[in-house]
């Protein structure tokens, strides 16, 4: 089991999501990637040390992005949110 961060402008992403998006990401989405993190897929260019992991619900498609340390057993949560907006918000979060 991976330890678990998240950046400090996670807890906005999640408060943009409707109740039930946010149930169905913290009891599904969330457990599953912090417990096989290599399920996601490596982000290219300027993001390549990253990875994604893609899902869909209720029509829409998010990505979920975060960092995976292997060497220190560490999971860090950068980004959350719909496809079209998720890479914007990641490039104002990493600067």
């Amino acid at each position: 089991m991976f330890e678990t961060y998240f950046h400090p402008a996670f807890r906005k992403d999640l408060k943009k999501l409707d109740r039930a998006t946010k149930e169905f990401f913290r009891n599904q989405v969330l457990p599953k990637v912090t417990r096989h993190p290599s399920l996601g897929l490596p982000l290219t260019g300027a993001f390549r040390n990253l990875s994604k992991f893609e899902f869909h619900y209720k029509g829409v498609s998010y990505r979920l992005i975060y960092e995976l340390n292997q060497r220190h057993n560490r999971l860090y949560y950068l980004a959350l949110g719909p496809r079209g907006e998720i890479y914007k918000i990641l490039a104002r979060r990493l600067g």
